[in-house]
């Protein structure tokens, strides 16, 4: 359908379309603030007015989905490159561990050293970086929840990756 003839009614249809209220539209659309409400109520009733303004709506949101897709594609590419960058972390960790403790290769585990002064650098301890695997899980949540993959019901992740460490010493 094309442009409504007079001017104003097409500014009405438009408002409308873009979210105002009926009142603000009319005023918007140059009408009288004296009894906008019960004369916008009476232009909602106009069937060429309806029209146009469903036809401007369904433009509207063929407009905005594919810029919606976009944005989600560009928010998950930028996740997937932070989730790339830090299993690379998680793989030279495990590379430069691999020999030093169980479960070294694995890049998950980080040598600290306690101690005081100069018995500190001699005490290697070895742990699971848990803030690393929280920041990798979080993650992963994060991408599943924008891509919909969460269970209907508890919104928990449909799918859940669990981490279970065992150490054995030697």
């Amino acid at each position: 359908m094309p442009a409504l003839t007079k001017g104003k009614l097409e500014q009405f249809a438009q408002s409308i379309a873009n979210g105002l209220t009926p009142a603000a539209a009319y005023v918007r659309a140059g009408y009288s603030i004296k009894g906008a409400a019960s004369s916008a109520a009476r232009l909602l009733q106009n069937a060429p007015i309806c029209a146009r303004i469903a036809e401007l709506r369904q433009a509207i949101a063929a407009e905005l989905l594919p810029a919606s897709i976009r944005d989600l594609d560009a928010v998950i590419q930028a996740k997937q490159q932070r989730r790339e960058l830090l299993y690379q972390i998680a793989r030279e960790r495990g590379l430069e561990m691999a020999g030093e403790c169980p479960g070294g290769s694995t890049g998950f585990i980080v040598r600290r050293y306690f101690g005081h002064g100069q018995n500190k650098a001699a005490t290697p301890m070895y742990q699971v970086d848990v803030g690393f695997l929280r920041e990798i899980s979080e993650l992963e949540e994060e991408v599943g929840r924008r891509l919909g993959q969460t269970d209907s019901i508890t919104g928990a992740p449909a799918v859940q990756v669990n981490v279970t460490f065992v150490s054995t010493t030697p």
